[in-house]
């Protein structure tokens, strides 16, 4: 079964039973990670049952410290609820602030144009 969820942010999902794929927009700036951060948590509070949460950075391009904090908050929900939280599609960029931070450490992450994951 597959769900689309419209948002009224560049944000989008797509509910496939217990896993969920969210498309990240261009920017995860401030505005965005905001967003984000909300859908996160009306997310784990409404699907108790989720069991994986894909974020696809395909699109993204650029992220800042509110991104970062934003990815850190949706981590945390993720681990409580014991759901498995995968970064894919990470384009160099995002990759490399990831690494300045250390986060790719944290996360489960697949590159962009690559199928080789990074256990997190």
């Amino acid at each position: 079964m597959v769900d689309s969820v419209k948002t009224s942010s560049p944000i989008s999902a797509v509910v496939q039973s217990e896993m969920q794929t969210i498309h990240l927009p261009v920017s995860v700036a401030v505005v965005e990670a905001t967003a984000f951060k909300k859908q996160c948590q009306t997310l784990f509070a409404e699907r108790p049952d989720l069991s994986e949460l894909v974020l696809d950075f395909s699109a993204t391009r650029f992220i800042d410290s509110s991104g970062i904090g934003a990815l850190v908050i949706c981590h945390r929900l993720s681990t409580a609820k014991g759901c498995r939280l995968r970064l894919i599609n990470v384009p160099p960029q995002v990759m490399m602030v990831l690494s300045l931070t250390e986060l790719d450490k944290v996360f489960d992450i697949t590159l962009a144009a690559s199928e080789e994951a990074k256990p997190g």
